[in-house]
């Protein structure tokens, strides 16, 4: 018997099958902080879970957290929609909840708001609001936001900018 379960479980998890598993004691208490609004929690139950490879539960916290305004939850929710874990694949909503992100000054959120724009993936391609959007991921420090610009739109932007911007 022991070797039919360990063997259905094996084959779970090579076909990628998740099985529920309880959640360590620091992950539970994190839940009720979220539960309670606390949306740093959430974000860390998010955090959490994707890495262990629960993405409904990574989704669904990323989801809390960005109901609670957090920027970061909702650039977490917004790859969830735009890969379809944990939920169905939903371009259309990645880019609704991106925009959202980036109204709440997430650096990451502007950054993949700007590659639909660039890539005009869901919306019309639009290369002006992807170097502004681009442009504001930089400022907030986002390094993958500055090569782009770098290497698609030709600026400069000098290591002293950047490091002055990070100090």
């Amino acid at each position: 018997m022991k070797k039919v379960v360990l063997g259905l479980i094996s084959a779970g998890l090579l076909i990628g099958q998740s099985f529920a598993v309880e959640n360590p004691p620091q992950i539970q208490q994190y839940i009720k902080e979220c539960e309670s609004g606390k949306k740093t929690s959430c974000i860390k139950v998010s955090i959490y879970s994707f890495e262990v490879k629960n993405y409904k539960q990574a989704f669904d916290f990323s989801k809390k957290a960005c109901d609670l305004n957090s920027g970061h939850g909702c650039s977490m929710l917004g790859y969830h929609y735009l890969n379809g874990l944990g939920t169905k694949k939903d371009d259309k909503k990645a880019y609704e909840i991106f925009k959202k992100a980036c109204q709440l000054n997430d650096s990451t959120g502007c950054n993949n708001l700007a590659a639909m724009y660039f890539e005009g993936k869901v919306v019309k391609k639009d290369r002006n609001k992807a170097e502004k959007l681009y442009e504001k991921a930089c400022k907030m420090r986002n390094t993958h936001a500055c090569v782009i610009l770098e290497q698609k739109f030709n600026k400069k932007i000098s290591v002293k900018e950047k490091v002055s911007e990070i100090n």
